[in-house]
């Protein structure tokens, strides 16, 4: 598998965290359960370029950080905001097969609503793969349950004109923004200033996305395991009292 996003990131790049993010960034309170524990010297990788923040603030606590985000455009939107900063930034299909050599080196991987931007399919892989990561330690991931406003406006219109068997599957909640038309357009809501069009382009990218919901990721963890064949437990959830419906799971290996 490999990932067929990758454009539709590059073209919006830094505007997306600088611009469209500021009322879904995480949260103080949710950067400290992402750190929970974390202490000098730990190695972290931070699957996506968007959450600067959550990066900063591991190199404040001494962490060894590496960032891997499929987009080459996020990549360097996030090194030309921090180009004094020793963080490791780097281009990494997580849903691709994993180069060998990557796993085992990292204690702690963290991801800040990435399996939303996912089909299930999609999130197995990465899943696997973040677990690989850190067999010995610890994934943590945010992840929105449910539908965004937007969804429920596109569906909404789907239905009234007739065309939601056309972009959405209701047996897998599964919507796919390519094949939407122009339910998109009307549904499509402001991020920042971001130019209509680019958010347009940006979206239809996208693809198919699948929502989530908490049996989901407790079925989704069932099925995935480290590379040694140890299984993969959801050890915590915690929720995340600043974003509606979004909760912090952390995985590990049993």
């Amino acid at each position: 598998m490999s990932n067929t996003k990758a454009a539709a990131w590059d073209n919006i790049g830094s505007l997306f965290w600088e611009q469209g993010r500021n009322s879904a960034k995480p949260s103080a309170y949710e950067m400290d359960r992402f750190t929970q524990d974390i202490k000098l010297g730990d190695r972290v990788c931070v699957i996506g370029a968007s959450t600067k923040e959550l990066v900063c603030l591991l190199m404040e606590l001494g962490a060894k950080v590496t960032v891997y985000d499929f987009s080459i455009g996020m990549c360097n939107s996030l090194r030309a905001a921090m180009p004094d900063s020793d963080v490791v930034i780097k281009q990494l299909d997580i849903v691709a097969p994993l180069d060998a050599s990557l796993i085992g080196s990292q204690d702690y991987v963290l991801n800040d609503r990435l399996v939303n931007r996912f089909t299930a399919k999609e999130a197995k892989s990465a899943l696997h793969n973040m677990c690989a990561l850190t067999p010995a330690g610890e994934v943590r991931a945010s992840i929105k349950l449910g539908y965004y406003p937007m969804d429920l406006k596109m569906i909404e219109l789907g239905k009234e004109r007739d065309t939601l068997s056309e972009f959405f599957d209701e047996e897998t909640q599964t919507i796919d923004f390519s094949k939407a038309g122009t339910v998109l357009n009307d549904a499509l809501l402001a991020h920042g200033d971001i130019d209509a069009n680019l958010l347009l382009d940006w979206y239809r990218g996208r693809a198919a996305e699948k929502r989530f919901d908490h049996a989901d990721i407790v079925a989704l963890a069932k099925n995935v395991s480290t590379p040694d064949g140890n299984a993969v437990s959801i050890v915590a959830v915690q929720d995340f009292p600043d974003a509606i419906s979004t909760n912090l799971y952390n995985f590990s290996s049993i």
